[in-house]
């Protein structure tokens, strides 16, 4: 009754506000019919001590994919379940699989465990396989939550066994309290414990393999297919993953029995922040430093940031070299050579961030499953690459490694990729933003690398922040110095000592506070761009290659480099000294350039211009892929050039 004098107020404010707002009605009557909907299955499903408990981590709601879930997981169904990052995902299963064995007939349960202790090998009734020890272990700590959520804490036993700890803690850990009922546990720590026969799958019920897409990649799919296979019973076989690629499909299609529909949620309903892309272009050898320049300038006094690299030997180089460049940031590392318990004190202290920012670089262990709150600023050096191979793009990667950020509730995060033209990755760049576009509906916007005026204001603003952290005392002891005292050192150097301190170390040597090649992010380099003038349309005229490297010969710039052409403008980049030469040279000589076009040193001479790279990727000569080349523009004008052997068209 309740449900349906409120569907008929949910009418009449349709039919209010479609005469005013009509398509922000409809959006706001969605909303809410969601939000209804979810709040109404959690209390109907679930005891209120559960719904209490959920509530306290702030999950008030059932959100889209645990409500596509909750039905399969608990009547036994196969199911495949997609659904991006930060919806979610686990307690999708963890919740209805825990409500399932609660319900269960505790003489049952009492059964197994007797039979359990006979056998001295334990018999789980449900099976959790995860890619990495950081999931497995935030899983297993998922389901003892819940368990107790549920009172059952005591009753239902969890086990977590992974690579980097004991054997024999693995076992100790399936043995306890008469049997674990949960295993969570990585692919090839499980083989070992089948083949050991410290485990049976006799009385398994569900097995679920959470981040699909990774556990059905080359390395693990026999250790998968090895654990199917030597399943005697019936059971229940879900797939969660916010990606589902070729492999999995084949995987399903040839082992579930999927006579329904659970499938893909709704993305747009199931994203609770927002996220925003942004591509850099960079030269590889300028990654590091320019890292540490965009850790500066974007990170608050007490954010988080992870920064994503292709190697292991990166991870640790990257790592060092931000210690020794950003001292007043915590700076983690994360992959797989580390020792299990320094992995595990990385992860612990990027959720406990305190006083200053934390940054962790990590390579791809990090990216996927991980629920690491707080997480402001994803840095990624490179477009993802499909098994490291060059010339490839892994979007599916893309959307893990991102998919870190924004996994709080209305909150606005950033995601970063440093891209490499010198190496062809912005031929990558189309098939990206085509990707975030289609699925996500997001768009990505191309950014400069930050101005010596942003570092200063970032500095500046660092050393307020600490200098407010001194204590009282402190300012005492140190204002009794002669060193310090005004009459010697005005109090505005001291300011000005204090932000340089927090400048990243040796960006004054280096001479970073300089402007950057707007191609390559180069401090050595500078960008010339030669464009038609103002009285003239990017479209009416059409540049060659020769002609513009006929151009700069006169204007005396020797060597000509490669040359860019996009929107009727060329680029093109000079070692700086030779760069400032040439422009001058356009100034004193104007006459040397070509009739209309105007020559200007970039970034000074326009400070917000970024080079087009999606435009020039997808240009006739630069197209890749299966995409058909764009149309070139009119040619309205031909421009003029005169050689020795009389005038040609260029």
């Amino acid at each position: 009754m309740v449900m349906k004098k409120r569907e008929q107020v949910f009418a009449l404010l349709l039919h209010l506000q479609c005469l005013l707002f009509p398509v922000d009605a409809l959006l706001f009557m969605q909303q809410e019919r969601l939000r209804s909907l979810h709040l109404c299955a959690w209390n109907e499903e679930l005891p209120e001590s559960v719904v209490s408990s959920l509530a306290d981590r702030g999950v008030t709601q059932m959100l889209p994919v645990q409500q596509s879930a909750w039905k399969v997981v608990k009547e036994r169904l196969d199911a495949v379940i997609s659904s991006p990052t930060a919806t979610g995902k686990t307690l999708a299963y963890v919740v209805p699989l825990i409500a399932r064995l609660v319900d269960e007939e505790a003489l049952k349960k009492e059964a197994l465990k007797e039979e359990t202790k006979k056998r001295s090998i334990p018999m789980p009734r449900v099976v959790v396989l995860a890619p990495s020890r950081e999931l497995v272990q935030q899983i297993g700590r998922e389901f003892s939550f819940v368990a107790k959520a549920f009172g059952e804490e005591g009753c239902l036993a969890t086990a977590v066994a992974c690579g980097g700890m004991p054997m024999e803690r693995s076992v100790a850990g399936l043995r306890a309290r008469g049997g674990a009922d949960v295993v969570v546990a990585t692919p090839g720590r499980l083989a070992e414990l089948l083949r050991a026969k410290q485990l049976s799958f006799r009385k398994l019920e569900t097995l679920v393999l959470d981040e699909a897409d990774a556990l059905l990649d080359e390395d693990d799919v026999p250790e998968v297919r090895r654990f199917l296979d030597g399943m005697e019973n019936d059971y229940q076989l879900l797939l969660f993953s916010a990606t589902i690629t070729d492999k999995v499909r084949s995987f399903a299609r040839g082992l579930m029995e999927l006579d329904h529909s659970a499938g893909q949620v709704d993305i747009l309903a199931s994203r609770r922040a927002k996220l925003n892309h942004f591509a850099l272009a960079a030269s590889e050898t300028e990654w590091s430093v320019l890292c540490a320049d965009l850790l500066l300038t974007r990170l608050e006094n007490t954010s988080t940031a992870i920064v994503f690299v292709r190697t292991i030997a990166m991870a640790q180089e990257l790592s060092d070299y931000l210690t020794r460049a950003l001292r007043h940031s915590r700076v983690l590392a994360l992959h797989s050579d580390l020792a299990p318990a320094a992995r595990k004190r990385a992860v612990y202290h990027l959720s406990n961030t305190e006083q200053y920012s934390t940054i962790l670089v990590a390579t791809d262990i990090a990216a996927r499953g991980l629920d690491l709150p707080g997480v402001d600023l994803v840095l990624q050096l490179g477009l993802p690459r499909q098994r490291g191979r060059d010339g490839t793009l892994d979007t599916d990667l893309y959307a893990h490694r991102s998919g870190r950020a924004g996994r709080e509730a209305n909150s606005t995060s950033t995601s970063i990729v440093l891209f490499d033209p010198t190496n062809a990755e912005n031929k990558l760049l189309p098939h990206l933003l085509e990707f975030l576009n289609s699925t996500y509906q997001y768009s990505m916007q191309l950014i400069l690398p930050p101005s010596s005026f942003d570092l200063a204001q970032a500095a500046s603003a660092l050393a307020t922040n600490l200098c407010a952290r001194v204590s009282a005392e402190t300012l005492d002891t140190f204002s009794t110095s002669d060193q310090l005292n005004s009459q010697y050192l005005p109090t505005s150097a001291i300011v000005v000592l204090a932000g340089l301190d927090c400048l990243p170390t040796g960006t004054i040597a280096s001479s970073r506070l300089t402007s950057r090649s707007l191609l390559t992010a180069r401090t050595v380099d500078r960008t010339l761009c030669l464009r038609p003038n103002r009285q003239q349309s990017y479209e009416s005229i059409i540049l060659s290659a020769s002609a513009v490297t006929r151009a700069f010969k006169l204007l005396g710039s020797g060597k000509v480099p490669s040359v860019k052409l996009v929107h009727g403008a060329a680029y093109l980049d000079f070692p700086a000294h030779r760069a400032h030469a040439i422009r001058e040279n356009a100034i004193r000589n104007p006459d040397l350039l070509p009739p209309k076009f105007e020559l200007l040193l970039l970034p000074e001479e326009d400070p917000d211009h970024v080079f087009p790279w999606i435009e020039y990727s997808t240009s006739p000569s630069d197209s890749s892929g299966d995409e058909s080349p764009r149309k070139s523009p009119p040619r309205k004008k031909l421009l003029k050039t005169k050689s020795r052997r009389g005038t040609h068209s260029t």
